[in-house]
């Protein structure tokens, strides 16, 4: 009870000091067109204070605005019979381990003429494959054919779809018959059409006569 006492009796000190003050205020001659200095300081501090929550930023002046974003230019596809290992490597999935494989794959057909020839190379599986392929292109006019009326059976061996058995094939045929259309090695049987349809883009007959 004592302490409520107490605690009343000092908050009635409290408000009658603080009206006394205000009536103290009133009743000095500061005209009110000239406010207190320390109004004034406590006016100008905390318009210089950003608010809590919210950073204080400072607007950029025209003269220091960023620069309009300019559209990015997409690259063309690659053409896989003129690329460079570093123009492969620019593909995606492709390192130079699996470029320069695909260079001798390449080298090694005498150019690609399709783009799915590209699965066949060792370490291109099925994901990498059906990503690259649609960032590639193939100019068939740049391969390099064999001439299967004149070529060796050693440079015939060495290609990867015709081999030691189709090398031998293609000797056996032209030794017994003069190769006058290539389209002819498809009517022997050990060679047959479908196997004839995957030689055909890399033979030509260099001695016939149209």
């Amino acid at each position: 009870m004592r302490r409520m006492v107490g605690r009343g009796g000092l908050l009635l000190v409290l408000i009658s000091w603080g009206i006394a003050w205000v009536w103290s205020l009133v009743n000095q001659s500061v005209p009110l067109e000239e406010p207190d200095w320390r109004v004034s300081n406590l006016m100008a501090f905390l318009e210089a204070v950003p608010p809590q929550g919210r950073p204080f930023r400072q607007r950029p002046s025209p003269s220091k605005a960023a620069p309009a974003s300019r559209p990015v230019k997409r690259a063309g596809p690659v053409e896989l019979n003129a690329a460079d290992s570093a123009g492969l490597e620019a593909l995606p999935f492709i390192g130079p381990t699996l470029a320069g494989r695909i260079i001798r794959f390449r080298s090694a057909l005498g150019g690609f003429f399709e783009v799915a020839q590209l699965s066949e190379v060792y370490g291109m599986d099925s994901l990498a494959f059906a990503v690259v392929s649609q960032r590639v292109e193939v100019d068939a006019t740049k391969i390099h054919p064999l001439c299967a009326d004149t070529a060796s059976w050693a440079s015939l061996r060495r290609h990867p779809y015709i081999g030691v058995q189709g090398a031998r094939s293609i000797e056996r045929y032209r030794s017994a018959h003069p190769i006058t259309q290539l389209d002819e090695l498809a009517s022997h049987p050990p060679i047959g059409d479908s196997l004839f349809s995957k030689w055909k883009p890399y033979l030509r007959c260099c001695t016939c006569v149209d």
